[in-house]
Parts: C-alpha cells; sequence; structure tokens
C-alpha cells in the first residue's frame, strides 16, 4: 500500500517534504529532492537530479560525512556556501 504524503514518518518527525529541521531529516530529504526533480521535464531539474543522486552516492559511502560537517563547524571551522562569482 503506497503512503499518502500526509503520512508522518515516525524516522524523521516530520511530514515528506515538509521543512528540515534536524541534521539527521537531511539524508530523507535529498532522495526527496532527487524524486521532485524527476518528476519535471526541464533540463535543469535532470542537472538537480544528477547533483542530487551524486551526493547521495558520497554520503552513502560515508554515512558519518555529514555528522563529520557538523563536528567541524562545532569545532571552530566555518563551513561557507558561495556562487562561482563570489569565489573568484
Amino acid at each position: 500500500m503506497p503512503r499518502s504524503k500526509n503520512h508522518l514518518s515516525l524516522a524523521t518527525a516530520r511530514e515528506p517534504f515538509g521543512p528540515v529541521t534536524e541534521l539527521f531529516q537531511v539524508p530523507i530529504v535529498m532522495f526527496e529532492i532527487l524524486q521532485l526533480a524527476g518528476e519535471v521535464d526541464h533540463p535543469k531539474a535532470k542537472q538537480i537530479a544528477a547533483l542530487m543522486d551524486d551526493t547521495i552516492k558520497v554520503v552513502l559511502d560515508d554515512p558519518a560525512a555529514l555528522v563529520k560537517l557538523s563536528n567541524a563547524a562545532g569545532n571552530g571551522y566555518q563551513i561557507g556556501f558561495f556562487t562561482a562569482d563570489s569565489a573568484k
């Protein structure tokens, strides 16, 4: 029986496609992003799906990767996200 979008996941304590409030929800959200991007017929959506798929593979190869990033931030390291223009 397929799950409805209103079903609350006990593992995430959030509705599917709902707001992300905890680090442990991120892996599930990555699959949701992949699913949504796969439903859109646009070249940019296909790029998003490919990037998300690659990201999921990296995280599956090192399941503690997200925790490591979080710990690095807690140990005084700054994690920043920049546009390609601002990185120059």
